[in-house]
């Protein structure tokens, strides 16, 4: 079964989301309310409050509140908040200051809602200045506000994938404590459950995370909301080095990674050739037809018409952007540049190549004449056999008279006893010791 990675469309941080798939929005959405109150206008006041209400020398501190007239279920919850901070800090013990505190940070229609269900009770005690908040309440939010509220816990509930897990932990218990606050009971048999609460996150996170669970068989309904939230947050840590290996390694597991769900993760261990030095393979220089990812073919696909021939499952980036052949290439000139190169070296290395001409060279005319002494001492024992010893006196006339004319054509320059000599002038077992000891 091939598990595909969860990817969030941000059902619980987008109320735009849920109306436009036509789905009712919570009272509470994820996103908080923003309330400013360091505008300088009437809807803002500021109250001087004491840390110890029943001390009269206590000190201190300023806390502003913003007006209520109409708005957001958030935004009343955290009005009320800001009400009973002031009844707090000020000591308002009293049925009837509590009243008037109340009146003085209404408005509009809110404080019409307030008036009207105060002129039904007979008098301002404590137990109908709760029905008058709860009335107010009953105004303020949407009808069958708990039901949209919990069912959205149960179906829309997913944590947002820019959203750590520990951030999103403490805003759906945010949004649960509120729950309390709820018409019709406003009581805390309204709020989510602890065990409820396990089920839920369980589902909100990403399905790869659940498949980490059952990998190490952890329960969350095992185990304190607490704990849930460390595993969760162990993975969050080792989730983008995983990622970062898995770009790098093809033996890694490809159902934690999106980048693997391809061609180029079934070939996995094939592509061992493209490990070390891939992850820094790709050049800064690209070419504008390889600047988007996806565009370069590898080099195995394409038959090598594309890719990279040093990485071949390569796809992001070609043999020409390759940092290790470029580096490779820039080492080897500068290997050659290093050694020392000499353009009359190089001429007479091409030179030595080439044939010596006859006569240029001691050894070589050494070499022929040993040849055709050779071929001549030949011809005249195959003409002493035939002619007999007269006719060999006259071929030996004619060896001295060839050996004069090579003389004159090839103009010998020995250094040596060879250049005061003629060949007439010595016997051949003479000729034989000077050439031996030349070549000595």
């Amino acid at each position: 079964m091939k598990i595909s990675p969860y990817v969030s469309k941000n059902l619980s941080a987008n109320s735009q989301w849920l109306k436009k798939h036509g789905i009712q929005a919570p009272p509470v959405p994820y996103e908080r309310a923003r309330r400013l109150k360091d505008k300088d206008d009437e809807e803002v006041s500021v109250f001087k409050l004491r840390t110890n209400p029943s001390d009269k020398d206590s000190q201190t501190y300023d806390l502003k509140v913003l007006t209520f007239k109409s708005g957001s279920v958030e935004e009343f919850l955290l009005w009320k908040k800001d009400l009973y901070k002031v009844l707090t800090g000020q000591n308002v013990q009293s049925a009837t200051g509590k009243f008037a505190m109340t009146r003085r940070l209404l408005e509009g229609d809110a404080l019409a809602a307030f008036n009207a269900e105060a002129t039904t009770q007979s008098q301002e005690t404590d137990a109908n200045y709760t029905k008058c908040m709860h009335k107010l309440a009953t105004y303020v939010f949407p009808k069958n506000a708990l039901t949209i509220q919990r069912q959205w816990f149960h179906r829309y509930l997913h944590k947002p994938t820019e959203i750590k897990m520990r951030e999103f932990v403490a805003r759906i218990n945010e949004i649960n404590a509120y729950l309390d606050e709820y018409p019709p009971a406003f009581d805390k048999q309204q709020m989510i459950t602890e065990s409820e609460m396990k089920d839920l996150l369980e589902f909100a996170i990403p399905i790869i995370w659940r498949v980490k669970m059952a990998e190490h068989a952890f329960r969350p309904i095992d185990h304190d909301i607490v704990d849930i939230v460390e595993f969760c947050e162990r993975i969050e840590f080792t989730e983008p080095i995983q990622k970062s290996t898995m770009n790098g390694d093809s033996d890694a597991n490809p159902t934690l990674s999106q980048s693997h769900n391809g061609r180029n993760a079934k070939r996995g261990r094939n592509g061992r050739d493209n490990n070390g030095a891939l992850t820094q393979a790709v050049s800064n220089n690209r070419t504008k037809k390889h600047k988007k990812t996806g565009k370069v073919v590898s080099y195995k696909d394409s038959d090598g018409s594309d890719g990279c021939r040093l990485h071949i499952w390569a796809t992001d980036h070609t043999t020409a952007e390759c940092r290790v052949i470029q580096k490779q290439v820039d080492n080897m000139r500068a290997q050659w540049d290093a050694q020392p190169h000499n353009v009359n070296n190089n001429k007479r290395q091409k030179t030595n190549n080439k044939q010596p001409k006859q006569g240029g060279d001691l050894h070589v005319l050494v070499d022929t004449f040993n040849k055709a002494k050779a071929r001549l001492e030949k011809e005249i024992k195959q003409r002493q056999m035939a002619c007999g010893k007269r006719k060999q006196e006259a071929y030996l006339d004619i060896i001295n008279t060839e050996e004069e004319k090579a003389d004159e054509k090839d103009d010998w320059s020995f250094h040596s006893e060879l250049e005061q000599l003629t060949l007439t002038d010595v016997s051949d077992e003479e000729l034989e010791e000077l050439v031996l000891s030349e070549i000595e």
